[in-house]
């Protein structure tokens, strides 16, 4: 037995230094050693001590020490005593002792969130105190039950349309996904994106009048009374009043309510407008009353 190996054999060994005899035996043997450089106990067969001793030429035991190696982090640089409130995260049945990871390194790891106690992987160097790791407290990745849109936003399962085919477990409140919706107001159903969903109370195109839904908000249904002016002949190949709304631009053809002879040529929307005002809209009618009273006012002046 090397005399020299006795500095740095350690009091864990259940036998002393001069009570190994057979060496050949022993070689092959797991003692605890004592690293003369970081001062730390480390496991290792004897072969490989009186190996490194010899290839090395030096009584040091630095050259096979994990501490001082970096094979193994030292005390102050494991992931328990650097990051102590991932302890509990530490899935140890997966991983293997928290205590043999270094806090910084970058190997891919098994986790199990404080928060909803599910199950993740990610890099032990990415981990901090109340990061946003977990996927699913992020919203990266559904869970059903915890951060699914059914879940979270319940009150809009009566919206989620049968067209869909996904799902509303499956998807997520920030999710791209274009789903269908049914208005619980108008009935109607439309596509719009999950996340673009809550970006305004009403988000129903037929209820802003952003779209037509025929015997909801379309100019026939919306104003009945006014189809008895609507040119149906004129307007054949321009509009139906079944596709357009009251605020559409469109100009279309109407008929004179006080002379059906007379045919004008208005906007949806500006018809709509002096309707509200209780004005005549005819530009006949209109043209011909502007000139009748210049021309009788100027027949005045004349007279005077």
């Amino acid at each position: 037995m090397y005399p020299e190996l006795c500095d740095y054999w350690s009091s864990k060994n259940l036998v002393k230094t001069d009570e190994v005899t057979r060496l050949v035996e022993a070689e092959n043997k797991i003692f605890t050693w004592i690293c003369d450089c970081c001062n730390l106990e480390f496991q290792e067969r004897l072969g490989i001590v009186l190996e490194a001793f010899t290839k090395n030429n030096s009584s040091k035991l630095n050259s096979i020490c994990p501490y001082y190696n970096k094979k193994l982090p030292k005390p102050n640089e494991t992931v328990n005593y650097v990051k102590p409130y991932l302890i509990n995260e530490w899935v140890k049945e997966l991983n293997g002792d928290i205590y043999t990871f270094f806090y910084d390194s970058n190997t891919l790891v098994d986790w199990n969130c404080r928060k909803c106690h599910r199950n993740f992987k990610a890099k032990i160097s990415e981990r901090h105190e109340n990061d946003q790791c977990c996927p699913y407290c992020s919203f990266k990745k559904t869970a059903k039950g915890y951060n699914d849109l059914e879940t979270t936003h319940p009150w809009l399962i009566k919206e989620w349309s049968t067209l869909n085919k996904q799902e509303m477990s499956s998807v997520r409140a920030n999710s791209t996904y274009t789903a269908w919706w049914k208005c619980p107001v108008c009935t109607g159903e439309y596509q719009q994106v999950i996340k673009e969903k809550f970006y305004r109370d009403n988000s129903c195109p037929y209820c802003r009048n952003q779209k037509v839904l025929k015997g909801f908000n379309d100019l026939a249904t919306t104003q009945q009374s006014l189809m008895n002016e609507w040119d149906y002949v004129n307007n054949l190949l321009i509009a139906n009043p079944t596709e357009i709304t009251e605020l559409s631009n469109m100009s279309v053809w109407w008929i004179c309510q006080e002379n059906p002879d007379h045919r004008y040529k208005i906007q949806v929307k500006e018809r709509m407008t002096y309707r509200k005002r209780n004005k005549k809209a005819c530009s006949i009618c209109k043209g011909y009353r502007r000139k009748q009273e210049h021309f009788v006012q100027f027949k005045k002046d004349i007279k005077k």
